[in-house]
């Protein structure tokens, strides 16, 4: 994977998210830390992440950033409003919308696991592959101990069980291909490509080069910033200000300085052993797709 697309990737996937005034469904961190296929390490997360509604996220139902987790209020509503529609409304459809968003926090509070493992949050088609287990194993847990949660088909529903039929027909493997079939995951790098580290290093550098860039025409006056945080692909981020571009600048900076060869040799060491403990998950869920041998189970790395 070449800078230029890797560059664009980073332009497409880090926008600064809008803090919006629109209230999130209360107890969605209640609800899921009381699940089972929540980790002791990832309830440890789960509990300190900020719970944000982020007014420019439109098509993307949540993205954790920086120490909080951020949803989109439009398809909140959409939610409800499919839940609604399919026969669940009032406190019903309440309590079935914390139920289905329970493998999505899941899924973005294992990205900040990840942060807190390798010490940044290193952007990969891992990264996205490894949070997708975590929730499928809540997706899977719904399904099991809660069905009738599941009952009435919504956007949260559909996207994992694309998810679970890639995990029923190829396991690990298969849920990382159907990952790669999507645009913007499709752009992710891969950590074990060998140029990992120089290319994303650059990329950063040159992210951060048209950053500063825009923060000297803030410097010229109000009129000056409000053309920076416009024009090319700047404009992309839906910044608002002088402060949201010197937050973004110290952001990209952080993740520009955490890339090291360290912290890139413990992450690949990390996907190494939770691909080999889904596999083992994966046989015994379905040992006929390993020859009909039930692995024992070992714990989740």
């Amino acid at each position: 994977m070449g800078p230029s697309i890797l560059l664009a990737a980073w332009w497409l996937l880090v926008p600064l998210l809008s803090r919006a005034s629109d209230s999130l469904p209360p107890g969605l961190r209640e609800e899921t830390l009381r699940a089972s296929c929540v980790s002791p390490d990832l309830a440890e997360v789960l509990k300190e992440l900020k719970f944000e509604s982020a007014g420019s996220l439109k098509s993307t139902i949540a993205r954790y950033k920086a120490g909080a987790l951020l949803l989109s209020p439009e398809l909140v509503s959409k939610v409800r409003e499919e839940l609604a529609a399919g026969g669940a409304p009032g406190p019903r459809a309440d309590r079935i919308l914390l139920l289905q968003y329970r493998p999505v926090i899941a899924h973005e509070a294992q990205h900040a696991l990840h942060e807190r493992i390798f010490g940044c949050n290193l952007a990969s088609i891992e990264d996205e592959w490894s949070a997708a287990l975590t929730g499928l194993g809540c997706y899977q847990e719904l399904i099991q101990k809660e069905p009738e949660a599941l009952k009435v088909p919504t956007l949260l529903t559909r996207d994992e069980e694309a998810i679970r039929g890639a995990w029923k027909e190829g396991g690990p493997q298969g849920v990382l291909d159907v990952l790669g079939t999507g645009f913007v995951y499709s752009m992710k790098p891969s950590i074990r490509e060998e140029n990992y580290l120089e290319e994303n290093r650059g990329s950063l550098g040159r992210r951060l080069k048209v950053l500063e860039k825009a923060s000297a025409r803030c410097a010229e006056g109000s009129e000056a910033c409000r053309e920076a945080l416009r024009d090319g692909p700047i404009g992309l981020l839906g910044l608002k200000g002088a402060e949201d571009l010197e937050r973004e600048i110290k952001l990209t900076r952080e993740a520009r300085d955490c890339l090291t060869p360290d912290s890139v040799d413990r992450a690949r060491l990390y996907f190494t052993a939770r691909e080999s403990w889904a596999k083992d998950a994966w046989c015994a869920q379905f040992p006929e797709k390993c020859g009909g041998a039930a692995p024992k189970q070992k714990k989740a790395p």
